[in-house]
């Protein structure tokens, strides 16, 4: 049983499954999909084309099922047409108690590929959210906004992240203390100043002089996650599906309704080893844009470069939201909110090995 608040970290997350509170193909399985601060999912054996989202609200997912699928996807491979809704049962299910909650987002590698994931729980009212106490399946939503894809049972599209007790966001007092003792946002060799601060959040600002942007290509060529990408021979080629642009003579970028964006914060971040983050998906101050899934950062980010160099900027996945929206080198792209653990991440934990910080691109299955 837990005995501190606060996001939990590996060494929770494997009290959990060894517990059987959260369980699924096997302890091994469950073990390997742990990170430090999230545990992903996996896809089950079959999916469900439902053509438009909803949640259940007052209905068992069994019933949504057999309301609203148009037909089953089924075999060993699952073929997705982009801007289609379908729904997965996942391969995990929970037996949660009382003040043990969850909340889930795609993962960095998916989001940044226009992916939306959406987590569904039994009767549940919200996306993405798991109540404390919760005890059942779970589901997942899947729409590409741009690619068609080839998925197959047991790939990870998402990950979740466990909070016990309240709402562990940091008060925006201890965030400015964080970044005014050993900092939170750097640039240019050392921690930045005049970080705009708000509630638990510092604010990223767009990098538009590295390298530009990335905006995904509209195309008929399908994404196949099922690959093994760690055979070089398997990696896409990003101009294939990825356009880089550059700011026009006034340094100006247009982003449009309808497109999605891969875009580099300017600001290196820093997540301390007693902390988590996660990118605030929309602000008002911010302007009409959104920064889209993958939204979780794990405690230890930005300092394990093999440049020494201390902060990594994030990519932010972006859309605008009702209108054409301009932005120049340094424009306001994103709060970055910050949560604390129940207790600090070893370095081994946090770590994994050490980084190898390479600026904008669209993932690790593309070769430049």
């Amino acid at each position: 049983m837990l005995t501190q608040t606060g996001v939990l970290n590996k060494r929770d997350l494997r009290h959990l499954i060894h517990e059987g509170i959260i369980s699924g193909p096997s302890i091994e399985r469950l073990e390997d999909m742990l990170d430090s601060t999230t545990i992903d999912h996996s896809l089950g054996e079959r999916g469900y084309y439902l053509g438009r989202s909803i949640l259940p609200g007052n209905k068992t997912m069994t019933q949504v099922i057999q309301d609203r699928k148009k037909y089953e996807l089924n075999g060993d491979r699952f073929y997705l047409h982009k801007r289609q809704v379908y729904l997965f049962p996942l391969a995990e299910k929970l037996k949660l108690y009382d003040q043990l909650s969850g909340e889930s987002s795609s993962k960095s590698s998916i989001g940044r590929l226009g992916i939306v994931t959406r987590l569904i729980t039994e009767r549940g009212e919200v996306f993405n959210e798991i109540p404390a106490g919760y005890q059942g399946s779970l589901y997942l939503e899947v729409y590409s906004l741009v690619f068609d894809l080839e998925l197959k049972p047991g790939l990870s599209l998402n990950q979740t992240r466990f909070n016990y007790g309240p709402s562990s966001f940091l008060p925006e007092h201890l965030v400015k203390a964080s970044h005014q003792g050993s900092g939170l946002l750097f640039a240019n060799g050392g921690r930045c100043e005049g970080v705009k601060t708000k509630g638990s959040g510092v604010l990223m600002t767009a990098d538009l002089e590295t390298g530009g942007i990335l905006a995904a290509r509209e195309t008929d060529k399908q994404l196949d996650l099922t690959k093994d990408f760690k055979d070089s021979n398997n990696l896409y080629r990003t101009e294939d599906f990825f356009e880089r642009r550059t700011p026009d003579e006034r340094g100006e970028l247009v982003l449009w309704p309808g497109e999605f964006y891969n875009i580099l914060a300017r600001e290196g971040s820093l997540v301390p080893l007693d902390c988590a983050a996660e990118v605030r998906k929309f602000d008002k101050n911010v302007g009409e844009i959104n920064t889209e899934e993958a939204s979780y950062v794990h405690g230890g980010w930005g300092t394990n470069r093999s440049d020494e160099v201390v902060g990594t900027p994030l990519i932010l996945e972006v859309t605008a939201n009702k209108f054409p929206f301009t932005i120049v080198h340094g424009s306001p792209l994103a709060f970055l909110d910050y949560l604390k653990l129940t207790s600090s991440l070893t370095r081994e934990e946090a770590y994994g090995g050490v980084h190898n910080y390479q600026g904008l691109t669209a993932g690790k299955i593309f070769k430049d």
